[in-house]
């Protein structure tokens, strides 16, 4: 992309962005695919819908969750699979035992998860969780930060099992013109 290009899609970028929060915030009733003229396709994901993690202990687990990160039990069933929120979905974390060795997936075989994201509302409440986090003695990844793309601000911490749990705010939104900050308006920088 050439200056001159570059500061078109710039200014344009600007001035459409005020648009794209609105229009953003009218669509989040309606598949975002469908949104951006892709109906075409037979799969229409609205959202990531939960994760589950294996756990080495799930009581341990389960107190990180909801003693440090506010969520609540929703249900426990038979298999002892526990199943959190942190919103009124039924769940979005599921906490699921490890198997013993010899009893499916043990330890050596499981795939790891890169990380998993909650979002919270202000750059306020990420300081708010660092700081408790730290009182707590949670490993932290990273403190408070913006890394590119999406310009989100971000924290990153270990749960008892090692995954690394990811707080974030202010993410960028795509509107109806599909167009993102282009690269070089991305920000890195410490918080």
């Amino acid at each position: 992309m050439d200056r001159n290009e570059l500061l078109r899609h710039t200014q344009r970028f600007r001035e459409h962005e005020q648009e794209k929060i609105h229009a953003c915030q009218n669509l989040k009733s309606q598949a975002p695919l469908e949104q951006e003229g892709r109906r075409h396709t037979m799969v229409k994901i609205r959202k990531l819908g939960h994760v589950g993690i294996f756990v080495r202990d799930v009581e341990k687990s389960k107190k990180f969750y909801t003693e440090i990160l506010g969520f609540k039990v929703s249900d426990v069933n038979e298999q002892g699979i526990t199943f959190l929120r942190c919103s009124t979905d039924h769940h979005d974390t599921v906490l699921v035992p490890l198997p013993e060795r010899g009893q499916g997936s043990d330890q050596e075989e499981r795939r790891e998860i890169q990380q998993i994201s909650y979002e919270v509302d202000r750059i306020e409440d990420l300081r708010e969780a660092l700081k408790e986090l730290k009182e707590k003695g949670v490993t932290i990844v990273s403190g408070l930060r913006q890394r590119g793309p999406g310009n989100d601000k971000t924290i990153d911490f270990r749960d008892p099992d090692g995954n690394n749990i990811q707080l974030y705010c202010e993410m960028d939104q795509i509107g109806w013109d599909s167009v993102s900050k282009p690269k070089e308006m991305w920000e890195r920088k410490e918080l």
